[in-house]
């Protein structure tokens, strides 16, 4: 009687589970702005009255898996935005399209001053809202309001970055205070080339002999940062992430092709008082559209930057002339040498972009193409006074 009753209740609980199945749906969309088309990621999409829901990704869409089946009201809500709903019915063991097109919320008065950078950084804090890890984001309007010449000097920006620089500009990145090789550099999820010394061995550095080097750092001053959609910098590793990084990771995506055909230009230049010349300037063009109702994207990019790096600086020389301390509780020295250093240099860079994306029902397929060149042209003037023959 007990296995007749036991074997019965099995059978109820299978019926039940297999109802409840048949009763759910899934809803797939995208959220975005109706007046640029552009997705916003980290927007919160939920059922009303129920615990179901998820957030946006970093293109605006969602998916909704086992979502109640029937007439639902789908509510999304942005920051800086105004919220939205949609009477929906889902089909059960079915597919529902349903896409929202978000309206910003206008300021009025003198506030629009300062709407374009607020803007710029709905997404990134949106994104940050709703990342499950303590992450700082730059998004893409962002990037292009600052002045940076490369990806370094952008994502020194964030708090608790810092950078290493070469001739005034930054190149190698510095989380937390730990130095750019106990760091981890990413496009997209994955982890980039390392541009230090690659070698495992005795350097051949004056001063460093019987050293090891293991520099896996990455160099950045190569990379435009009008390649880059948005960054994000992670300060604390989760066990979904890769064990290989003491600092933190940096993770950048790359521009892709938005709904309709956009082209871009743009140009500057600058002149330098120390070479006294005009030289410097900077040429950003791109274009981009899609193609087979919006499934097939092309994004192209290409830039050319030019600018000095002109320097002075000077180096002295001391020596110890007795082993007394004197008055000031110091002990004695006298300059041996000066060296006036007069560094000329221009850097050229060159970089391309080219992303070919192709939209899948539950994802995407990308060809990312990067290229970049920096070239270096620079003289040094030395000019060394020795006063180690005369006498005190």
């Amino acid at each position: 009687m007990k296995k007749s009753f036991g074997l019965i209740a099995a059978v109820m609980l299978f019926l039940l589970g297999a109802q409840t199945l048949m009763a759910s749906g899934t809803i797939r969309g995208r959220v975005f702005d109706r007046d640029t088309k552009e997705g916003l990621p980290g927007a919160n999409v939920t059922i009303r009255g129920t615990s179901v829901g998820t957030a946006t990704d970093l293109n605006g869409a969602f998916v909704i898996p086992n979502a109640p089946a029937g007439e639902q009201t789908i509510l999304v809500s942005y920051i800086g935005y105004r919220s939205t709903s949609a009477a929906v019915t889902v089909p059960e063991g079915g597919l529902l399209k349903q896409d929202f097109g978000m309206v910003a919320v206008a300021l009025q008065g003198q506030e629009v001053i300062v709407m374009g950078q607020a803007q710029g950084q709905m997404q990134a804090i949106n994104q940050q809202l709703a990342s499950d890890k303590i992450v700082s984001i730059v998004s893409e309007a962002r990037i292009q309001e600052l002045p940076d010449f490369n990806a370094a000097q952008a994502i020194s920006r964030l708090p608790g970055v810092s950078t290493l620089q070469s001739s005034g500009e930054a190149n190698k990145v510095v989380i937390r205070g730990l130095a750019p090789k106990f760091n981890q550099i990413t496009i997209g999820g994955v982890s980039l080339a390392t541009t230090g010394s690659t070698q495992i061995g005795v350097t051949s550095q004056g001063g460093t002999s019987g050293s090891i080097s293991n520099d896996r750092s990455v160099d950045l001053s190569m990379m435009s940062p009008y390649m880059i959609k948005s960054i994000s910098v992670f300060k604390s590793l989760t066990p979904d992430m890769n064990a290989n990084s003491i600092g933190g990771t940096v993770n950048m995506e790359l521009r892709e092709a938005p709904s309709d055909f956009h082209s871009d230009f743009l140009f500057q230049s600058g002149y330098t008082q120390k070479s006294n010349q005009y030289g410097n300037f900077r040429g950003v063009a791109s274009v981009s559209t899609r193609f087979f109702d919006d499934q097939f994207g092309v994004y192209l990019l290409g830039n050319i930057e030019q600018y000095d790096r002109d320097a002075d600086n000077m180096n002295a020389g001391y020596e110890i002339t007795s082993d007394t301390h004197g008055e000031n509780g110091y002990l004695p020295v006298r300059v041996t040498n000066v060296q006036l250093n007069r560094h000329f240099e221009t850097r050229k860079r060159f970089g391309g972009n080219l992303i070919l994306d192709y939209a899948l029902p539950s994802g995407s397929i990308k060809l990312v193409n990067m290229f970049s060149r920096l070239n270096s042209e620079y003289r040094d003037y030395r000019t060394i006074l020795n006063y180690s023959s005369l006498t005190s």
